[in-house]
């Protein structure tokens, strides 16, 4: 496969959603499950979700000094550019292009793992507790 010309031919067309979503399916295991359809689903919808955020920028203004967050964005923007997920006690604020697919359950997953927070706390009260 000719990864790097693709590659100049998505950042050249300004597709630069597919570009990164391609890049990304190159270095996971998990792609190699998937078909060609899905593939080239999740190119798309990469693309779809970087137009989009370019146009709708995540921003919140005046976040008060000491506010915590969850995650140091390695691409994109983030709200305040280099931070994203505010943290307020056990909550967690964020915005996220998660989809959930038969191979990808994350809504299960998460659910199974706040009720397992929640058992924990009636239990010991300090275990999900941050």
């Amino acid at each position: 496969m000719l990864t790097q010309p693709l590659l100049h031919q998505l950042h050249e067309l300004r597709l630069r959603g597919m570009a990164a979503a391609l890049e990304q399916q190159l270095t996971s295991p998990a792609t190699g499950d998937l078909t060609f359809d899905e593939r080239l689903a999740l190119l798309i919808q990469h693309e779809l979700v970087e137009r989009v955020f370019n146009t709708f920028h995540a921003h919140i203004p005046h976040l008060p000094p000491g506010t915590r967050y969850a995650y140091e964005v390695r691409r994109g923007h983030g709200v305040d550019g280099r931070h994203d997920g505010v943290l307020v006690h056990r909550l967690l604020a964020s915005y996220t292009h998660l989809r959930a697919t038969s191979r990808c359950d994350w809504p299960a997953k998460f659910v199974r793992h706040v009720r397992d927070c929640l058992a924990a706390d009636q239990k010991e009260p300090s275990r999900c507790s941050h």
